[in-house]
């Protein structure tokens, strides 16, 4: 299952991309707030390893949890166009 989390306080797309695994990746976002989203993998999970990560960054992530309208509601104040 994917695992989904919104990121804020990002500096650049860049900058979150050199903090993540290879298993997770931006699926949209801009003005440093992104959704990520990947598959756990051999202890590359999102709440043991991404979301930590990108906090010793100073970068905040929330995981978002089988919440459709959340995802949607943040793609559609990035008008990212789906």
């Amino acid at each position: 299952m994917m695992r989904l989390a919104i990121v804020k306080n990002a500096e650049s797309a860049k900058k979150l991309y050199r903090y993540m695994p290879a298993n997770y990746v931006i699926l949209g976002g801009i003005d440093g707030e992104y959704l990520i989203g990947g598959y756990d993998e051999a202890g590359w999970t999102l709440d043991g390893y991404v979301i930590p990560r990108l906090a010793s960054g100073l970068i905040w992530a929330t995981e978002v949890t089988d919440n459709q309208e959340v995802v949607l509601g943040f793609l559609r104040e990035q008008e990212v166009v789906l």
